[in-house]
């Protein structure tokens, strides 16, 4: 079965690599008459051709090897990820490997490095890939985007949980790590290392950076702290940050293990099988994700929601309020 490929609309100034196939390749039509109609990577295939990626075929500045088409890049990568594979060494196994890949990819096999590359320039297009998806949908009637329930889960980050550090101990060790740097500034080796520390003088310094970061966020954490009622106040050495991930909430993930973790929340669509919005925050409850949650609904369909579902941790005065002034009716069970 033949179909048509959407031409790349791409800048003057950038050169997209040629695949090396085409649609009447004998290997590309091979795969083709092997797939199902109704195979998951034609599906995927025929919904990023209905994309404008005119934007993101602009950010190219055409210096260099000349780029992968991004249009067949996302199809394999949406692929990928619907086949439970999230990691680019994956993805770049699965391009010499399985078929529908090829079919995807007309035959280009890209090194581990750009798949590594394509996650990092795709990263800042995501939510106008999802807007434009949503607001299609809105535009056919497949949703109004008006009903949607929304509820979060935390999730572990990647930093360890061994390595938090409270006040004391992240300034004792940030002296220790800035006189290090300083002897290997001035070419001196340093007297001791201890086991914590970077044993290079490239490592130390991005160590450093780590910690210093750390250290800012520290000082959020204990000016925050400080502006508390005294009665919710906390004592200053039992407030940690991650030094491998400053930003990530310190609290009790779902196993109530304490670790350094993230808040994901979705606002899931009730007409439909759309998520209308997402957002991540770093902290370990859902308090104050109600507006942001509400902009990030309207930001991607175009329009607000009139109702919202949620669980009683939404059930607050200050969300209603909210509600009130931007004409949400809020459901949500009340001290469940």
């Amino acid at each position: 079965m033949l179909r048509r490929l959407t031409p790349s609309r791409k800048s003057a100034a950038t050169s997209f690599r040629v695949p090396p196939w085409n649609q009447r390749s004998p290997e590309w039509r091979s795969i083709d008459a092997s797939l199902a109609d109704d195979h998951v990577a034609r599906k995927i295939s025929d919904a990023i051709d209905e994309l404008d990626l005119l934007e993101l075929e602009r950010s190219y500045h055409g210096q260099g090897d000349s780029p992968y088409p991004p249009r067949l890049m996302i199809k394999a990568i949406l692929y990928q990820i619907h086949c439970g594979h999230q990691s680019p060494t994956q993805w770049y196994r699965e391009a010499k490997q399985n078929d529908a890949m090829k079919w995807l990819l007309f035959g280009f096999r890209p090194a581990r490095s750009r798949w590594y590359a394509i996650r990092q320039r795709l990263a800042p297009w995501i939510d106008q890939l999802n807007a434009q998806v949503i607001r299609r949908a809105v535009a056919e009637g497949i949703t109004h985007a008006k009903r949607a329930s929304l509820d979060g889960t935390v999730v572990a980050s990647y930093a360890s949980r061994h390595q938090l550090a409270n006040e004391k101990k992240l300034l004792k060790r940030s002296e220790e790590l800035d006189r290090a740097v300083a002897d290997d500034e001035a070419r001196v080796a340093p007297a001791d290392v201890p086991a914590w520390m970077a044993k290079h003088p490239a490592t130390r310094l991005r160590q450093q950076e780590r910690y210093q970061a750390a250290r800012r966020r520290m000082e959020e954490l204990q000016e925050e702290n400080s502006s508390r009622i005294p009665s919710r106040r906390r004592e200053r050495n039992k407030i940690v940050v991650s030094v491998s991930d400053p930003q990530a909430a310190i609290g009790l993930d779902k196993h109530k293990v304490f670790r350094p973790l993230y808040n994901i929340q979705y606002a899931r669509d009730l007409d439909s099988p759309f998520i209308l919005g997402y957002g991540v925050f770093a902290q370990p409850s859902d308090a104050g994700t109600y507006e942001p949650m509400l902009d990030r609904v309207a930001q991607f369909a175009g329009r607000e929601l009139d109702q919202a579902a949620a669980d009683a941790s939404y059930a607050t005065a200050a969300n209603l309020a909210i509600s009130e002034r931007r004409n949400v009716t809020l459901y949500a069970p009340w001290q469940e």
